[in-house]
């Protein structure tokens, strides 16, 4: 499958050019059949006519000579009615019902028959057909939509028609078809033209061929969909003519090939309104959309990793793994368990955190596939027997699977034999890891699509027809590509059975996020993070013996190897310096095997704390160490005398650089200023949080004053290296993702208008740590991943359940249009969602395959919201009209009483007498 011919499709803007293909695959007479009912008509109506030369003709397979001479016979008006009689199918059209539904703006034909305008109106499509005359060939221009162009005439009139040898001859050669012959070469020079249904050989397509051999570009070649063309034509059309062919065999000249083919086009084709859209998302985002190697595994590790027991389905994946190889395990006899997860799949030398490893070890005994046997283990009987049921049950679905794929075949292309229809599903089934190892999310979304009708994506293209290429015969190629498609996009019970048990066996290994492509890239993006340790993990991973210990040292010495950096600021050096201070003290106040000691490791009266130290301490003895202080001491800083102890050096060797803030690439004396003022917000918000019993003149030292000022400047350190002003590890201006390893959440309250999270809480982190490795062996992830992803669908192990299945892959996704900026940017919110951080931005709320529509959704609310601002303006200023009215009239009549008043103001004023005058009458 040619994926330029998808593109041209997809592109919503390619004229589709059909020849009589289609027309004979459902049943309309060739142009053999016509010219021999032709010639019989001739005979019939005409018995003294000579029909040497017709016969002649018919003989040569000369079939415009043959109607050059049943013209003469029997006449023009004749002889088209002789043939629109008999020009009728015998069975419907599947592919001009495919055609109907492609968006294909302008249709070119060279049949007599209807069959474009009768499908495109049955869709509701108004297209209007055209002859070929001047006037109507005038309108090909290339933005030129909604017509179906005859370019051979038909047969209702003998204006135009292109029948005999003789209308051959004028069409290739007179002057009065120059314009046909310029037009047609322009229509191939100016637009995307796919031919279906012309057979290169034939020659009364010369004239045709010949447009397209001159109007093809570089650029813009010619995709020519025609039966049984030979290699090295094809490569001569592509080098000389860029003629691009897609051929397919046709043994019958019936056509079957050429519908399977169609079939299979259409898969990948969506309909018209949707190309249109997807036009219309694409003017507004604009994005940039690469394919990305790491993209898929990033999407399925995002969307896994969002689920609350996600740390114990990692540990299920790989126990499910362990559990499918148990019959080559037990085969060993007694063994190591880092050779049970070789065998199992996991690459030798790829290093994990301890803890991750250790628990799937315990688990595996647990679950009693393992008896430990010393440093050793076994197999246990039930757990064999549990994996060869597992087995046999998975074979019986890949066996129910090749069968339903060789009945696809069987029915689809009859013309294989039986030998050949039988080895294409066991090929199939072969290919599947490669296919999921090219494809898997879009394989994955497209056979659990919840659409009614879906577009199959066309990254699955390439590594299809790579897979297919296997075979020499091209019919066994076509079956081939048909038969992947058709059982991820069309899949019958079998099939979606065993696909779908392989799609979770590669759903489960991105969602171990240890290997593969998308393990370099999350790995890559810790290393450009900058990662600021608080005083608690300073402690804890110096103290040697206390809880964690091992862990954090095993952690921040596997993290240092493979590139990450770790950092703190001098000023939390204090409280480290502080808390081995106090247990200096106690040791020095104190025999070290005082009950003292117990008490402030624990923290129990007379103590207020307890003290890690103390209680490594207290650990290191319980591991056979003697109580010697001193020792314990030179273990961790190689120096027995508490005074020369210098904990900057000692972490320095452990992965920890200490840093004073005005060191810091990018500071300036302003930021002093700026500290300060966090310093006292963070003061204030503790203060605020403290038990109200309390009393406020309390002798008790809080914590507020002691660790505002260090916390204060780990705050703002964050902020300037996410702002890109801070630079420790990345060039001037450059924004990096930053992060305070801390237990204190109180940095997080800062600023709770911006929803902006700093601290990350350390078992968190050592969490996210144990998902990176040192991959030093990229070509050993090839391996694991073919032995994961089968071993895990032969398990049995259901990752995810129906409802995550519908909600993310529900929609459809085809990965070659995943955004891998937008995918690490969601890969960093998803450790914020993951680790208690929020969203930060909406987009970044929002999987990437919906980008582009929401980007719709956007322009439509701003739109609403803008019409529903000028409806609230427009009912203001009625208001205001009515209320300016309303006010007008009350100042008239203000008015009226006004002058009233004013004339009644004016009057002279009346005396007494007057007044008794008036009182006596």
């Amino acid at each position: 499958m040619d994926p330029l011919l998808i593109e041209y499709l997809l592109s919503g803007k390619a004229w589709l050019f059909i020849g009589s293909g289609p027309s004979i695959e459902m049943g309309y007479p060739s142009w053999g059949k016509l010219a021999s009912i032709a010639a019989k008509e001739a005979e019939t109506e005409h018995t003294e006519a000579d029909l040497t030369k017709l016969n002649a003709a018919l003989s040569k397979h000369d079939y415009p000579a043959a109607f050059k001479e049943a013209e003469d016979i029997l006449g023009g008006p004749r002889l088209l009615q002789i043939l629109r009689t008999n020009l009728k199918p015998t069975s419907p059209s599947k592919m001009y019902e495919m055609f109907a539904t492609w968006p294909i703006p302008v249709y070119l034909t060279t049949n007599y028959d209807d069959e474009l305008q009768y499908h495109l109106s049955h869709l509701q499509l108004a297209y209007i057909t055209y002859s070929n005359s001047e006037d109507h060939m005038s309108q090909l221009l290339p933005d030129f939509s909604g017509a179906i162009m005859k370019l051979h005439g038909d047969l209702s009139s003998q204006d135009g028609l292109i029948l005999t040898a003789n209308h051959y001859k004028e069409i290739t050669e007179a002057s009065s078809w120059e314009y046909w012959r310029s037009k047609m070469t322009a229509v191939f020079q100016m637009n995307r033209v796919i031919v279906i249904g012309h057979s290169l050989s034939d020659r009364n397509m010369k004239h045709v061929l010949q447009a397209a051999k001159k109007g093809a570009g570089v650029a813009q070649p010619v995709i020519w969909i025609a039966p049984n063309v030979p290699v090295k034509d094809r490569r001569e059309l592509l080098e000389d003519y860029r003629i691009r062919v897609v051929t397919y065999e046709d043994r019958d000249g019936q056509h079957r090939n050429l519908a399977r083919l169609i079939e299979s086009l259409s898969e990948f084709v969506p309909p018209r309104t949707v190309v249109q859209v997807q036009e219309q998302i694409e003017k507004l985002t604009r994005l940039s959309l690469q394919p990305h190697a790491a993209a898929p595994g990033f999407f399925v590790f995002n969307e896994v990793c969002r689920q609350i027991d996600f740390e114990q389905k990692r540990i299920d994946i790989v126990l499910s793994a362990i559990q499918a190889a148990l019959p080559e395990i037990n085969d060993l006899g007694h063994f190591t368990f880092e050779k049970a997860l070789a065998i199992a799949g996991w690459p030798e030398g790829v290093r994990v955190d301890a803890d991750f490893m250790s628990n799937i070890r315990e688990q595996a005994v647990q679950r009693e596939f393992f008896s430990p046997l010393g440093e050793e283990f076994q197999v246990t009987d039930n757990a064999l027997t549990t994996a060869l049921k597992k087995r046999k049950t998975f074979e019986h679905m890949r066996g129910r699977f090749q069968k339903s794929i060789l009945l696809r075949i069987k029915r689809d292309f009859t013309d294989l034999t039986d030998t050949q229809a039988a080895q294409i599903p066991v090929d199939i089934e072969s290919s599947l890891t490669e296919y999921f190892r090219e494809g898997g999310l879009s394989l994955a979304s497209a056979l659990f699509s919840s659409r009614p009708t879906k577009t199959a994506p066309s990254s699955i293209i390439p590594f299809i027809t790579a897979a297919s290429t296997r075979y020499d015969h091209l019919t066994m190629r076509q079956a081939f590509f048909k038969a992947s498609v058709d059982a991820f996009m069309h899949p019958e019970s079998a099939e979606r059975e065993y696909l779908g048990r392989i799609s979770q066996g590669f759903f489960a290994f991105h969602s171990l996020g240890v290997f593969g492509d998308a393990a370099f890239e999350r790995l890559k993006l810790a290393g450009e993070t900058v990662w600021l340790l608080d005083s608690d993990t300073q402690i804890r991973v110096l103290a040697l013996g206390a809880p964690a210990n091992a862990a954090y040292r095993e952690c921040l010495s596997r993290l240092t190897n493979i590139g990450l950096r770790f950092f703190t600021p001098t000023s939390l050096l204090d409280e480290t310096r502080e808390h081995l201070w106090f247990a200096n003290n106690v040791i020095k106040q104190n025999e070290p095997n005082s009950p003292y000691v117990i008490a402030a490791a624990r923290g129990e009266p007379p103590f207020r704390k307890s003290n890690l130290f103390l209680e490594g301490f207290i650990r290191w003895q319980d591991a056979g160490n003697p109580c010697n202080w001193g020792r314990y001491l030179y273990d961790i800083f190689e120096s027995s005398n508490y005074p020369d102890i210098d904990i900057k050096n000692t972490l320095n060797t452990i992965g920890i650089e200490a840093v004073e803030l005005q060191e810091w690439p990018g500071f300036h004396e302003q930021h002093f200023h700026d500290v300060d003022q966090y310093a006292i917000n963070i003061a204030t918000i503790y203060e605020q949080a403290q038990p109200k019993w309390i009393a406020p003149d309390s002798d008790l030292p809080t914590e507020a004053f002691k660790k505002a000022k260090p916390e204060a400047e780990a705050y703002h350190i964050v902020q300037k290296e996410r702002e890109g002003e801070y630079y420790i590890i990345s060039e001037q201006r450059q924004e990096s993702p930053a992060w305070f390893i801390s237990y204190t959440s109180i940095l997080n309250l800062l600023a709770p208008e911006q929803n902006t999270m700093i601290t990350w809480q350390p078992e968190a982190f050592l969490s996210f740590a144990s998902t990176l490795c040192d991959l030093s062996q990229p070509e050993l992830v090839e391996h694991a991943f073919g032995t994961i992803l089968l071993g895990l669908a032969q398990s049995g192990l259901n990752l995810l359940d129906d409802d995550t299945i519908a909600r993310v892959f529900g929609a459809g996704i085809d990965q070659a249009k995943l955004n891998i900026e937008a995918l690490r940017q969601e890969y960093r919110d998803v450790l914020q969602s993951k680790y208690g951080e929020p969203l930060d931005h909406l987009l970044a709320r929002i999987s990437p395959p919906y980008y582009q529509l929401a980007a719709i959704q956007l322009a439509t609310e701003i739109a609403e919201a803008e019409a529903e601002r000028r409806r609230h303006a427009e009912l203001e200023a009625r208001r205001a009209a009515k209320l300016a009215e309303s006010s007008e009239k009350r100042l008239q009549q203000l008015e009226k009483f006004r002058i009233k008043l004013l004339r009644k103001q004016s009057r002279p004023p009346k005396t007494r007498k007057s007044r008794r005058k008036r009182k006596k009458k």
